[in-house]
């Protein structure tokens, strides 16, 4: 493919892929306008650019050279290495876009929030990771400690590198209904969340390849303070807080898609918060029988001290009844971690689902914007040109030409945000289809479980009656 097969947005980004042996970026416009645009593609600079590897939902795995047919508009967005959150570049290299499209997930990264500790009024999580990615991870191995407000701090500053892209949610910071702060369930329902977040991070084909997350995993303790944790940014991150929640309010022209996907994760919310509470209360309520059951066998062990005549009977009993409790405590044991919690993530996730959406609405306003900048100063330029003002015309032209390009580039944006998007919902309802099946699969198997060692308990029991029975006579 040679350079006329590309139009680029400037020349700097012409410069670059020309100067460049890394792979690059393009977004495909198709030209049958039946097909969605914002297509990501990986082109291949080496080989005099010759490659262009077609990513996209349409025409999956096709490979477009100058030799071949080629249906698409091809237009520079971003390539390179680094993130820069202007220019949207994108991390790291050919693999994780093609995987990010191809809604496949990265495991050359097992992270593990293996620990936690309490030191004086705040708790420290051992985060260790074990990782086979090579560059930029000179070792395969690293323990790190981290607080909570780092985590925050992590999740921050990926939203800024991800706009379009969601992020896992965090454990809620305090939870007033259950937990008091620091009680050891508190702590390990935290850990647990802190946990699962690192690992989607860690699983996702673009985001894990970050800078930012690099440092996190790897900085020694004593120096994360230097990555830049401060609360300078913290006027700019309310404006932008403000703006992203009233542009939904301000678009002309809102995505009914992504209309459709915010009423959804509404619903979703209501009715996991409903299961949620609904497997709570039995939780509760098998442990107040757990307790209840723990009583009756006190009480029948006090009755077996003062009564002989039915001491086998009462013996044979109260050790079924124990049997029981044995079994209802390993079902009690793990609903939290892998149940309730996991419940509670996919509640939480609603609330990302719902930001992400705002974050995307903020970039299509900021293209709305500009496009209404470019109508009123072409209006202008009519208006001079009928008067005559050679110099006001002279002066809009160049700003009516400045807008244009504004406008195709934040069209561009618009086009990779909804692209982005779309692939980040594939993903998420994908790992939500396979979460809830564990869950509930989790759920079977523990009522399964319990109910067969009870059922086999009373066999246990009937037949030493039945023997005792028989001894009898």
């Amino acid at each position: 493919m040679d350079s006329n097969d590309v139009e680029f947005v400037n020349e700097e980004d012409e410069e670059r892929v020309s100067s460049t042996t890394e792979p690059a970026t393009v977004l495909i416009t198709s030209n049958d306008e039946d097909t969605p645009p914002a297509v990501v593609a990986d082109i291949s600079t080496e080989d005099s650019k010759e490659t262009l590897t077609h990513r996209g939902s349409a025409s999956r795995g096709k490979v477009f050279s100058k030799d071949g047919d080629r249906p698409s508009t091809l237009k520079m967005i971003f390539g390179g290495r680094r993130v820069n959150r202007q220019s949207r570049m994108v991390d790291h290299d050919q693999r994780t876009l093609e995987s990010a499209h191809g809604y496949q997930s990265v495991d050359d990264i097992d992270v593990t929030v293996s620990d936690h500790q309490k030191l004086e009024n705040y708790v420290v999580y051992t985060v260790q990771t074990k990782t086979t990615r090579g560059d930029p991870f000179d070792r395969m191995y690293y323990t790190v400690r981290r607080r909570y407000k780092d985590f925050l701090w992590l999740r921050e500053k990926l939203e800024e590198a991800f706009p379009a892209h969601l992020l896992p949610p965090m454990p809620e910071k305090l939870s007033m209904q259950r937990w008091t702060h620091f009680t050891p369930s508190f702590m390990i329902a935290r850990q647990n969340g802190l946990n699962k977040f690192l690992q989607r991070i860690a699983s996702h084909p673009v985001i894990s390849f970050n800078e930012i997350f690099y440092q996190f995993l790897t900085t020694p303790d004593h120096e994360l303070p230097d990555l830049g944790m401060d609360t300078a940014g913290l006027f700019s991150r309310m404006n932008t807080s403000l703006r992203t929640s009233l542009s939904a309010m301000m678009l002309r022209n809102p995505s009914a898609e992504f209309a459709n996907t915010s009423d959804y994760v509404d619903k979703l919310r209501q009715q996991l918060e409903e299961v949620r509470k609904v497997e709570q209360t039995i939780a509760d309520e098998n442990a107040e029988m757990l307790s209840a059951m723990k009583l009756l066998s006190m009480a029948l062990q006090d009755w077996l001290k003062v009564d002989n005549d039915v001491s086998d009977t009462l013996t044979a009993v109260t050790h079924c009844l124990d049997k029981q409790i044995q079994a209802l405590e390993g079902s009690l044991a793990g609903i939290d971690p892998t149940v309730l919690q996991p419940l509670k993530e996919y509640y939480l996730y609603t609330d990302s689902v719902k930001q992400v959406l705002k974050r995307r609405d903020a970039v299509q306003m900021d293209y709305e914007m500009f496009v209404d900048d470019l109508r009123k100063k072409e209006e202008e330029l009519d208006a001079a040109r009928t008067t005559g003002q050679q110099d006001k015309i002279t002066a809009l032209e160049t700003r009516v030409r400045d807008l244009s390009q504004q406008v195709d580039r934040k069209s561009d944006l618009v086009d990779i945000a909804n692209a982005d998007l779309k692939a980040e919902f594939d993903r998420w309802h994908s790992y939500k289809r396979m979460d809830m099946k564990e869950i509930f699969t989790e759920i079977a198997d523990r009522q399964i479980s319990y109910h067969q060692q009870c059922r086999d308990a009373f066999r246990e029991t009937i037949e030493k009656l039945e023997r005792g029975r028989g001894e009898e006579t």
